[in-house]
């Protein structure tokens, strides 16, 4: 897991029209079946970008909730659930999808942490 690139694909917002392509006639060929089956890219950037954003934001919470460094944690924490509030209503969350391998929640990793440094304090 590198927590830069999953950061960065849970932000990013899909623009088809500027993707890039190894073969021109390839790019030509994907943007008209995008609108084959939508009614403009704007549509199909709209829907696909929730979709591509939050299939990164269960790990990242599970990450963030771990880290360490102070407020910048926290701050991390609160933009991706930021983001999860923002894409929720396009894109069905299903809560078990921040699940870790062990069942852990991002709140079971935090409440763990705590614990762990309240007694070496």
């Amino acid at each position: 897991f590198n927590p830069d690139i999953a950061w960065n694909i849970a932000f990013m917002k899909m623009d088809c029209q500027n993707a890039r392509c190894s073969k021109e006639n390839d790019k030509k060929k994907t943007l008209g079946e995008i609108l084959k089956e939508m009614k403009s890219y704007e549509e199909f950037d709209r829907k696909f970008t929730p979709i591509l954003n939050m299939s990164m934001i269960p790990p990242i919470l599970r990450h963030a909730s771990y880290l360490d460094n102070g407020k910048d944690s926290f701050d991390k924490l609160r933009k991706a659930l930021n983001k999860l509030q923002q894409c929720r209503s396009e894109y069905f969350f299903q809560i078990d999808k921040t699940l870790g391998s062990f069942g852990e929640t991002p709140l079971h990793i935090m409440a763990a942490r705590r614990h762990m440094f309240k007694d070496k304090g």
